[in-house]
């Protein structure tokens, strides 16, 4: 109120007025002061009586992460399920390859989005992955025993495949929320927090099971060790009802049948600086607790190793009875500590914790005073007030136009994105710009600053362009390079010879990886739009450009990749193979944000939707088909040393044979990915979208 009050004082006595005569100066500023003071309190009552897109948000980052975490686990539980029902590499691959596969499908549960509404598609994907992975549960488990091996397949394979289109749901739904109800400014940074939700998922969910089940139960044998990991499956199904269904009905508003508009663009956004630094700190805590367990865990194993196994006693050494009166001794041991922790100790405060990292920033939300909505309003009353059409009434730029920046900008100087208000705000001269423009540029879920693209394809006419052809080889091989992670990592190591427990560090490591390099990835690419780039990578980038192309990251992704399985594919040990996993995770995260971003800006975004879900989707499905199914399962299958007597033994392979050409095959192929993302660089249309970004 002050700050508008000082404003009408300071722009009536900035007037330029040569006949005092025609202008009573007192009057003037008395009249300016009220109706600056009167169109304040009208538009500060408005503002409160209109909701923000906060509970909203808080239902985006809730949700994402069940989406990332019943998508990317399936390694963490593949052996143990390919031991419950004895099923054979290729069966096992069959399985893996189902889930993502269903990403040609993905169209459907967009429209389902569409139509029905995030909300119901939303509880709708959050209900009906409970149910599916409870049943999955149910038939792994053999607590119902399926003799036909084919009828159980295609069981499984279903089962699968429903539970990645309730995945799609939640995720269509979780960014059509933030599409539609976040202003330009902030809907990178909100999209870019989602997707690390997703990323760290899988991480944080093994952390999770480790934390309730034991992280290292499973490997101590005994009668039931093998469907301790399957119980993950039934943890999944509880939590995708309790962060995806119950936020939905809680925090998601019903759509109005009558209502022409979207309930979610009638949300004003009211995201500010502090908001998203909440959610940067939850998701770096979650990376760092994910790591810090896993390597922790790593350690205690290989301790374990170290000094002679679980019992600690070698029986070579000491007399049988002895040995076994020990080890006997040492299980009841174990057994009492695991009850005492499971039940009320350092077990269940870990399990507290992350769900605390994973629930907090998201909930804080609510309780954050949300940004202030009178910027635009204040600004055209103040405008309308200070300039009647007469020239010789101008403001001057540099006395008043700082004082109205500090004025309407006080919650948003700080970002480090571009801003809808900050671009419009700084440097703005009165006379400029007509006040409708800065009313559209300024309102909540503007996607178009002043400058719009002219380009807007759908589907068919994207799919007639080169660069949607390059864009997709890029993706399909890179996401395909990282869904081999995913869903192989339980066989790799158990190719290698390693623990259990390096399974667990490496599926969390690739989870944390992946997910901090989505946050990242988007937040550098839009510096770097406004970055010179350096004289020596000039002759790689077109001299129109004005700063560094998001296609440029690609190219970063595809060197990375190739490092990566370069690395995995000539590791024996398991500090060198740790270290190409996190690789891997870096570059398939690098890939998610890029998808969305360089969709919109080749393409438009009237049709987003549709474009970036046809790259998803048929990157997932034909990536994790060609290289995870097609290739790795070959190359898997002819280094199996065959048994004569049959059984478990025809199924596995031993030795670094079994997936180094695979992984030699994926760097050869992430290498043809850097040609394609140069002349993604090279295209005209990266070339004026990058320099149309730096404008606005």
């Amino acid at each position: 109120m002050d700050c508008l009050d000082d404003h009408g004082i300071h722009l009536a006595t900035s007037l330029d007025i040569e006949n005092e005569s025609d202008i009573d100066i007192s009057s003037h500023m008395d009249s300016m002061s009220e109706n600056s003071l009167i169109n304040f309190r009208s538009i500060h009552k408005s503002g409160q009586q209109q909701s923000t897109n906060l509970p909203l948000l808080t239902a985006c980052y809730i949700s994402a992460l069940t989406v990332g975490a019943t998508t990317y686990a399936f390694s963490f539980y593949s052996n143990d399920l390919k031991t419950s029902l004895n099923l054979s590499q290729n069966q096992l691959d069959t399985l893996s390859s189902a889930t993502f596969c269903a990403g040609i499908f993905s169209w459907l549960p967009g429209m389902v989005v569409d139509f029905w509404g995030a909300r119901r598609a939303m509880a709708l994907g959050g209900t009906s992955n409970a149910i599916i992975l409870s049943l999955y549960w149910v038939i792994a488990t053999e607590h119902v025993k399926l003799h036909d091996i084919e009828f159980l397949m295609f069981l499984l394979s279903a089962l699968s495949v429903v539970t990645f289109m309730g995945c799609a749901l939640i995720t269509g739904s979780v960014f059509k929320v933030i599409v539609e109800s976040c202003s330009s400014g902030t809907k990178g940074k909100a999209v870019g927090c989602a997707k690390g939700y997703v990323g760290v998922g899988s991480g944080v969910y093994v952390c999770l099971f480790g934390a309730l089940f034991g992280s290292s139960s499973y490997e101590e044998g005994g009668s039931d060790s093998k469907l301790k990991s399957l119980n993950f499956l039934l943890m999944a199904a509880v939590l995708s009802f309790l962060a995806a269904t119950l936020p939905a009905l809680l925090f998601l508003p019903k759509q109005s049948p009558t209502s022409p508009t979207s309930a979610y663009q009638s949300r004003r956004d009211g995201t500010r600086s502090i908001h998203f630094r909440v959610v940067y700190v939850g998701l770096i805590s979650l990376g760092i607790w994910v790591v810090g367990t896993s390597l922790l865990n790593l350690r205690l194993d290989e301790q374990a190793k170290n000094n002679g196994g679980a019992s600690g006693v070698d029986p070579s050494i000491l007399n049988k009875t002895l040995s076994e009166d020990i080890t006997m001794a040492r299980e009841l041991f174990d057994s009492s500590r695991v009850l005492i922790s499971s039940s009320a100790g350092m077990n269940w405060g870990n399990a507290f914790m992350i769900l605390l990292l994973w629930w907090g920033p998201a909930l804080s939300l609510l309780c954050l005073p949300p940004r202030n909505e009178f910027a635009g309003d204040a600004t055209d009353s103040i405008e309308e007030n200070a300039y009647d059409g007469n020239d010789e009434h101008n403001l001057e730029t540099d006395g008043v136009n700082g004082r109205v920046d500090a004025c309407i900008n006080v919650e948003d100087e700080d970002t480090f994105l571009h801003d809808g208000i900050g671009r419009v705000s700084f440097g703005l001269k009165y006379g400029e710009i007509s006040s409708s423009e800065l009313d559209d540029s300024l309102g909540a879920g503007s996607d178009h600053v002043l400058d719009a693209s002219d380009r807007e394809f759908t589907l068919l006419q994207m799919l007639r362009t080169s660069p949607a052809w390059l864009m997709a080889w890029t993706y399909l091989i890179l996401v395909g390079g990282g869904t081999l992670m995913t869903t192989n990592i339980g066989q790799m190591t158990e190719a290698l010879g390693f623990d259990h427990a390096t399974t667990s560090a490496s599926l969390a490591l690739f989870s944390a990886a992946q997910g901090a390099s989505r946050v990242c990835t988007g937040i550098a690419s839009e510096i770097s739009l406004g970055w010179s780039p350096p004289r020596f990578c000039r002759c790689l980038l077109s001299s129109n450009d004005t700063g560094i192309p998001r296609p440029a990251f690609l190219v970063l992704a595809s060197l990375v990749g190739a490092a990566a399985h370069f690395v995995l594919a000539i590791s024996t040990s398991e500090g060198a193979f740790v270290f190409g996993v996190t690789l891997a995770g870096l570059s398939f995260g690098m890939v998610w944000p890029m998808m969305v971003l360089i969709t919109g800006e080749f393409f438009g975004v009237a049709h987003v939707g549709a474009n970036y879900m046809w790259f998803d989707g048929m990157s997932s499905a034909v990536g994790t088909l060609l290289i995870s199914k097609v290739v790795a399962q070959e190359v898997y299958d002819e280094h199996i040393v065959r048994e004569e007597s049959g059984g478990e033994g025809n199924f596995k392979c031993t030795g670094l044979g079994c997936f180094a050409m695979t992984h030699a095959i994926v760097s050869l192929l992430s290498l043809t990915c850097i040609v394609s993302s140069f002349a993604l660089i090279k295209n005209p249309w990266s070339q004026s979208s990058s320099r149309r970004d730096v404008a606005s």
